[in-house]
């Protein structure tokens, strides 16, 4: 759930701007009193309080109320986007940078696999060098070679790697 809540919170955010700067009273308290539910489920309380004094404001059409407190709302609401960033970002481990000699291997790997039209050499292949971080003066290329070889598109692999068929 704490997944869900974080995940949605942009696209929530974006809605309830819209509807607060489109005046759309009604929207805007349907999905303030969405907000509440969810900030309760996963124990933002004092977010769900804050929902629950706004969506009630929305339904007594006290547009003042609304007005005065929503940006503080939305403040805390969007403080959950950080808060619970570090509890969703992927791991990522040190991978070896990879040297010029491992670089050319792979690029006359993958021109030869493209060249018979191998699907299952060129997946190979880019799992392998998956181990290992470019370096940055091949990154743009490589991610140009990455993207032809995920469409398994093989004029466009030769193309990126920068030579032609013999």
């Amino acid at each position: 759930m704490l997944k869900i809540f974080h995940e949605s919170i942009n696209d929530k955010h974006s809605e309830l701007e819209r509807y607060y700067s489109e005046e759309e009273w009604e929207s805007y308290t349907i999905k303030i009193h969405a907000l509440k539910s969810s900030a309760r489920i996963v124990g933002a309380l004092k977010l769900g309080d804050m929902a629950e004094r706004l969506e009630n404001a929305g339904k007594e059409k006290d547009i003042p109320y609304i007005k005065e407190h929503h940006n503080e709302a939305m403040e805390e609401y969007m403080g959950f986007k950080e808060a619970l960033a570090p509890l969703f970002e992927k791991k990522t481990e040190e991978k070896p940078v990879a040297d010029s000699c491992l670089i050319e291997g792979i690029y006359e790997g993958l021109l030869e696999a493209a060249e018979a039209m191998d699907c299952d050499m060129v997946e190979g292949i880019m799992q392998e060098i998956g181990e290992y971080e470019m370096p940055p003066e091949e990154q743009e290329r490589f991610a140009r070679v990455r993207e032809k070889a995920g469409l398994l598109d093989y004029d466009g692999i030769i193309e990126a790697i920068g030579k032609k068929k013999g």
